[in-house]
């Protein structure tokens, strides 16, 4: 605006009749446009257009570009649960459970986006970066486990449908097996010892 108002006084000083002044425009160590009738090093000449007697055509001013909004990040399309599957029974695993999920597009974690689970219908407390979590602690029988992806605020963007599967461990009262119990029936002498059947024989006198 003082820029413009520069530019207006300098032409009104001119000669009315104006048809082709011309005006050079810099810009001083402090950010300030100038502009003036004399030339300088490192001015740009700005060639006015004809105007009638007493009107001065004042240049616009600079407008600033609007801001573009935020690229707002996509939306999930899909969040599955592919390991365990669904009614896949465990064996031996020692209360860890590698979990695998599938999320479409890709976990977006520069934007706060993380991965949280739900086991047993109870929402577990950590949050994950990425797809492949060691899950502990996971107790022997049957469970369910689902998946959510949520934002920094915590509120959940996607969940995925639940599956079910079964832990099995040893018991810890048998963790050999059933076989460690004593027998019922006590084991046998080998070789066996029998009560003979008949009575012996006396020995036959030697004839004389």
């Amino acid at each position: 605006m003082k820029a413009a108002a520069i530019l207006g006084a300098l032409l009104l000083t001119a000669p009315v009749a104006v048809h082709a002044a011309k005006i050079y425009k810099w810009t001083d160590p402090q950010g300030n446009v100038i502009y003036s009738d004399t030339p300088r090093p490192g001015a740009v000449e700005i060639e006015v257009p004809t105007a009638p007697a007493g009107i001065v055509p004042v240049p616009p001013r600079d407008r600033a570009q609007p801001s573009q909004p935020a690229a707002r990040p996509a939306a999930y399309e899909a969040l599955t649960v592919v390991a365990p599957a669904d009614q896949q029974v465990l064996e031996n695993i020692g209360g860890l459970v590698n979990v695998s999920l599938s999320v479409a597009p890709s976990l977006q974690v520069a934007e706060g986006h993380a991965l949280r689970l739900r086991l047993d219908g109870r929402t577990l407390d950590a949050r994950y970066p990425g797809a492949e979590i060691a899950l502990p602690n996971v107790e022997r029988g049957e469970h369910t486990l689902a998946a959510e992806v949520v934002d920094r605020a915590g509120a959940v963007l996607i969940a995925s449908a639940a599956v079910t599967f079964t832990v099995h461990e040893p018991s810890s009262q048998a963790p050999d097996g059933p076989d460690i119990y004593p027998p019922s029936v006590p084991g046998q002498v080998y070789p066996p010892t029998y009560r003979p059947v008949y009575p012996p024989q006396r020995p036959r006198p030697t004839p004389r």
